[in-house]
């Protein structure tokens, strides 16, 4: 299904709760995760950070999420930005609850002075200044990321303690849980996506990614010359995690004792 530059598939399994994906990149991501609800992947086919045609997207998901009890928005890096602003329009516009897990979000897209260096975001303030829409849009999404959210939303954000840039865009967020893992890089979900303590699977994915660098400009500038053994030894350090689906669980019983608890982390404040 195509909607204005968002290409979306909804995937029923008969659950009461909507799990929301907000692509990285153009593709859809995450299809191979056996979620324990009902799954709406949207992709961003122009790179927008999810920030073009707000209000008809917004109204699109609160239609598709009208028959479920509790919604759950999940993204990475531009996908996380998107989980974040969706989610609070979302909350803002209906009474049952809505969370978000976003993955190393871009929060700030509008006068932000935190150096990010990641490709699509440099490409997009570019484009943002021959675009009189566009910047508009960036503003109107940076305001409600970082406003303060309604009483029925809960925003878990996961980092890299020593991610300095990710770290600091976290830390914009007002009121969310923030989830610090002992790596560098700013690819925070992949240790929920393989086992860390397996060598193989975490080379195994690496390559993977390796192998989308020449589609995907921001994992090519991850993974510049030599960065393909960085990455894996910095994953390598990693705990090893709960699965993606694991995790959304968890989300979805809301407790955030158990979530605290469930993510190895380290200390935010004195990593790095």
């Amino acid at each position: 299904m195509c909607f204005g530059c968002y290409d979306i598939e909804l995937r029923k399994r008969g659950a009461s709760v909507l799990v929301v994906l907000f692509s990285h990149s153009s593709k859809h991501h995450f299809k191979s995760i056996d979620f324990s609800a009902d799954v709406l992947s949207i992709a961003d086919k122009d790179d927008t950070y999810f920030t073009a045609v707000p209000d008809a997207l917004m109204n699109f998901i609160k239609s598709v999420s009208a028959s479920y009890d509790l919604v759950v928005a999940i993204g990475g890096s531009k996908g996380g930005h998107g989980a974040i602003y969706y989610g609070t329009l979302l909350a803002r516009a209906i009474e049952k609850p809505v969370r978000v897990v976003a993955f190393s979000p871009v929060v700030v897209l509008s006068e932000n002075a935190n150096e990010v260096p990641y490709i699509s975001y440099r490409q997009l303030m570019e484009r943002a200044r021959n675009s009189q829409k566009l910047a508009e849009n960036l503003r109107r999404s940076t305001k409600v990321t970082t406003a303060d959210p309604p009483d029925n939303l809960t925003v878990f954000c996961i980092v890299g303690a020593e991610n300095h840039c990710d770290c600091v865009e976290a830390k914009r967020l007002v009121g969310a849980h923030i989830l610090a893992l002992p790596m560098y890089h700013h690819e925070s979900v992949i240790p929920f996506l393989c086992d860390t303590s397996d060598s193989k699977a975490v080379t195994r994915t690496v390559l993977v990614l390796y192998d989308k660098a020449a589609e995907e400009a921001d994992v090519a500038h991850l993974l510049q010359e030599g960065g393909i053994d960085k990455m894996i030894a910095d994953l390598s350090r990693v705990p090893k995690q709960a699965r993606l689906s694991e995790l959304t669980d968890f989300v979805i019983k809301g407790d955030i004792t158990s979530i605290r608890e469930l993510v190895k982390t380290v200390n935010i404040e004195t990593s790095g």
